[in-house]
């Protein structure tokens, strides 16, 4: 489960971080109106102020959900229309984004999955490695709810290196599939 609330709290500091990241790596000459640090602390300001972040002080003392329903406070006033397109983004459509992002990363622990990933005869037994491998990209083929990666990843109770195979030979053939 630690995994599962890593990936959440990597998840939604991606969502949080892009777009204010490559304002702040751009800088005062992508910026036409000079307002770029005054838009930067105004937007850390209001995170601040939802009481969610840094969401490295915030993590360890509360459920993702409550920082979830933390940020649903995220308010960010408008600021004089002479902004350039890079300081006047939504910057609340911004987080909220960031935040279903997130509500739709994890879908909790799937007992299929866990079920399969539990050897049953010996590890060499084909049939058990064709269970557990994703279908046409999909972990959630064999499963009674629909879920992703994320899911399959966390629920997994076979043993890791067995684990690591069944990814490698997905990407390969992603990589292959792609190209």
């Amino acid at each position: 489960m630690n995994h599962a609330r890593g990936g959440l709290k990597t998840c939604l500091h991606r969502g949080i971080w892009d777009k204010i990241g490559d304002l702040l790596e751009r800088g005062h000459d992508a910026c036409k109106c000079r307002h770029w640090a005054t838009t930067a602390g105004h937007y850390f300001a209001a995170l601040v102020h939802t009481e969610a972040y840094p969401l490295e002080k915030t993590f360890s003392k509360n459920s993702v959900n409550d920082i979830l329903t933390c940020l649903k406070k995220f308010d960010m006033p408008a600021q004089a229309t002479s902004l350039c397109r890079l300081c006047l983004t939504d910057w609340d459509d911004e987080v909220a984004r960031a935040r279903r992002i997130t509500m739709r990363y994890f879908d909790g622990l799937c007992i299929d999955c866990m079920d399969r990933s539990r050897p049953k005869r010996d590890n060499t037994d084909v049939d058990y490695w064709r269970q557990l491998e994703s279908v046409d990209g999909r972990w959630d083929a064999k499963c009674r709810i629909r879920h992703d990666e994320p899911t399959w990843y966390v629920s997994w109770c076979g043993r890791d290196e067995h684990k690591q195979k069944l990814l490698e030979r997905h990407r390969a053939l992603n990589k292959h599939s792609s190209s």
